[in-house]
């Protein structure tokens, strides 16, 4: 079989990720309500896209996960990077859980 080098546990793309609702959004409806459970245990390998569907199912939206942005340090996040991409390239903080903010997009930022 494969060797597995790293830790010697297939779970080495897991990584915990933290979402929290943006507490300043630059209008007042782009504010969304917080999950009852924020903090997950996910694959690095997940897509931004992927995240956005997580959440308009928890927050109980319809199929318009393109209504939602992700934010890491305020900059909105493209549905096509993996969450261990932004660990590595975006977060520099000690704390080792990725946290991203969520909130509407705004209509006409397309």
């Amino acid at each position: 079989g494969r060797a597995n080098v790293s830790t010697g546990m297939v779970a080495d793309d897991l990584l915990d990720l933290s979402l929290e609702p943006d507490g300043q959004p630059p209008n007042m409806h782009q504010r969304l309500p917080s999950l009852r459970n924020s903090l997950l245990r996910t694959s690095g390998r997940l897509k931004i896209v992927s995240v956005k569907k997580y959440l308009a199912q928890r927050l109980g939206m319809k199929e318009s996960n393109n209504l939602i942005e992700l934010l890491c340090n305020g900059d909105s996040m493209g549905d096509e990077l993996s969450l261990t991409f932004i660990l590595r390239t975006r977060w520099f903080s000690d704390n080792k859980v990725l946290t991203l903010k969520y909130r509407l997009e705004e209509e006409d930022s397309k």
